[in-house]
């Protein structure tokens, strides 16, 4: 199975015709390092973006999402995080100090 989150299919102009490239990536800013990268930007035709379509199966709606509760577990890492570092709550307190 796949583990990257995106895909990108970048189609180019080229003499040849429409040239696609698949990039595959996980978070979303990355996207702009592989564009940069080349061919040149201004030859981009246009650019789809979808969810990896191999990664497993997520069907909620936006709804649902919404809705969905953390488990006990992940309350608990949560905790033990802000614990660690209360400036994920009070990010501004870091910076009195």
């Amino acid at each position: 199975m796949s583990h990257f989150r995106w895909l990108a299919t970048v189609k180019y102009r080229t003499d040849a015709g429409i040239s696609e490239v698949d990039h595959q990536f996980e978070e979303m800013f990355d996207l702009h390092d592989l564009i940069e990268r080349g061919p040149d930007w201004n030859c981009i035709e246009n650019i789809h973006i979808e969810l990896n379509p191999r990664r497993k199966q997520y069907d909620d709606t936006v709804e649902q999402s919404s809705r969905r509760t953390l488990s006990p577990e992940q309350l608990l890492a949560l905790l033990q995080g802000v614990k660690e570092n209360s400036s994920l709550l009070f990010p501004d307190r870091s910076k009195r100090s």
